[in-house]
């Protein structure tokens, strides 16, 4: 028989402060990586962004495209950080609301679980695309260098 981790850390006030503080956890560390992702496509697209100009007048080589196709998904990536922080953002007030009106934690649970799922697929969506972008971005590296 399966029950539901609500159930269970109803049993015991230790274990659902355990439980609290590993999805604390969790949340801090989703924010902080996809923080970091940022900065990293932010700092990548600025340094290509300053390649690509101080070479404006030179003809165009085979490293040009490859940057392009590199800011193409790190340009892409930081959009779907936007979203992610959106997300996050309507998520956190839609659980508060959903406390306001005494709903109980299971039900919040199940009401916001969809929210919750988005923000990973987007955090995923996030990464992957930063990755692809870097790769693109170490090749063009090595056909500028």
């Amino acid at each position: 028989m399966t029950h539901s981790i609500n159930e269970e850390i109803e049993g015991s006030k230790s274990i659902r402060d355990k439980y609290f503080y590993w999805r604390e956890q969790q949340r801090k560390q989703l924010s902080e990586s996809a923080n970091l992702f940022f900065i990293f496509s932010s700092a990548t697209i600025g340094f290509i962004l300053k390649v690509m100009v101080d070479k404006v007048n030179s003809p165009v080589k085979c490293w040009f495209y490859i940057f392009g196709i590199s800011l193409f998904f790190l340009v892409v990536s930081i959009i779907s950080y936007t979203f992610l922080v959106v997300n996050r953002l309507y998520d956190f007030r839609k659980t508060a609301n959903f406390y306001d009106e005494g709903k109980t934690t299971k039900e919040i649970e199940y009401l916001t679980k969809e929210k919750g799922n988005l923000t990973w697929t987007l955090f995923g969506i996030q990464m992957i695309l930063l990755a692809i972008g870097l790769i693109f971005f170490v090749f063009g590296l090595m056909t500028y260098f």
